[in-house]
């Protein structure tokens, strides 16, 4: 939920207006947190792929080096 949600503001944020929002304006509402919204969500994106990452290291662990077979019993 985060990415899209600092996403979003991130995008409320910009100079430009949504197209989908068309007359409503937020970029003032938001412009003190345009700041706040860029880093969160740049770092949300990347405690997303660290997690994918040590996911996948997880796994090739399980079947390379413990060989218990989980990822046969889990597919």
């Amino acid at each position: 939920m985060g990415i899209p949600l600092t996403g979003l503001g991130y995008a409320f944020t910009d100079e430009r207006r949504l197209p989908l929002i068309g007359r409503v304006d937020f970029s003032e509402l938001f412009e003190d947190a345009k700041d706040f919204f860029e880093v969160a969500h740049i770092g949300s994106h990347v405690l997303f792929f660290l997690f994918f990452a040590l996911h996948v290291g997880l796994i090739l662990k399980h079947q390379l080096v413990d060989r218990d077979r989980l990822l046969n019993r889990m597919l």
